[in-house]
């Protein structure tokens, strides 16, 4: 019983747990970060969650911004064997991505296909694509 008495006055000692009735409410100091699922986090804890939260919101954002740059490159209707690039950029809450496209369609006007790489600095999109003109009933 003594034992345990002296290990509760350490910790009150080792955790500072403010002034009651201070402005603000009470803080709890020396606080170790938590590790079990019932454990109270500290700041720093609380900080590195903020950061990992920021740099998803990046990748999203910017994801996006490489979305609607790849959306935005208008290419002319095309005739058969002809061949297009294009240039686009886009933007989303901020974040702005630039990409670049290619696509033709074959000698017969049947067969499409394309592909558009988009950037927004330190991040890349790709996407490619085949389309094919279906015949008419009776068309062979």
């Amino acid at each position: 019983m003594r034992a345990a008495l002296l290990v509760a006055l350490w910790l009150c000692a080792a955790v500072g747990h403010g002034t009651a009735g201070a402005a603000g409410g009470v803080a709890i100091s020396n606080l170790a970060p938590g590790v079990q699922p019932a454990d109270a986090v500290n700041v720093g804890q609380l900080s590195q969650t903020g950061a990992v939260l920021r740099d998803v919101e990046r990748v999203a954002y910017s994801g996006t911004a490489m979305a609607v740059a790849m959306t935005a490159a208008y290419v002319p209707a095309l005739q058969p064997g002809e061949k297009t690039e294009g240039l686009a950029f886009g933007s989303y809450r901020g974040y702005t991505a630039v990409s670049l496209g290619f696509r033709t369609l074959s000698d017969d006007g049947r067969t499409a296909w394309g592909m558009t790489l988009a950037s927004a600095g330190r991040d890349w999109g790709f996407n490619a694509g085949i389309g094919w003109k279906l015949p008419r009933a009776g068309e062979r």
